[in-house]
């Protein structure tokens, strides 16, 4: 295996599962930071919460999709046989990234649904 095809396997491994953790706990830090009871004027750096969560999202969201992209191109690569750990490690792939990415979205657009400064 030449040292391309390894790069973009692990990139299609190891993408979709680090954007949706930096989402998870950055984005939590995002939200956190913009409305803390104790000064927060829900803004991040001059920028308003919603619109840094859905920003973050989407940058989140392509790095899932490039995951993706990489792990299809893994499964369906030319010159390979479909036995193997290659092909069965970019399907699993694939299918974690499309998995990924949907979490990716949904917790995206949580931001229209609910009023993320509000104070329960």
């Amino acid at each position: 295996m030449t040292a391309g095809k390894l790069a973009l396997l692990w990139t299609g491994i190891l993408a979709a599962p680090l954007a949706w953790a930096a989402q998870l706990t950055l984005g939590f830090g995002l939200v956190e930071s913009g409305c803390a009871p104790t000064g927060g004027a829900g803004e991040v750096f001059g920028v308003p919460v919603e619109t840094a969560v859905y920003g973050f999202s989407a940058v989140t969201a392509a790095v899932g999709a490039a995951g993706g992209a990489s792990a299809l191109a893994t499964w369906v690569a030319p010159g390979t046989e479909r036995r193997g750990y290659v092909p069965f490690l970019g399907f699993t792939a694939l299918l974690a990234s499309g998995l990924l990415l949907l979490i990716i979205v949904l917790a995206g657009t949580s931001a229209l649904a609910l009023d993320t400064c509000a104070q329960s």
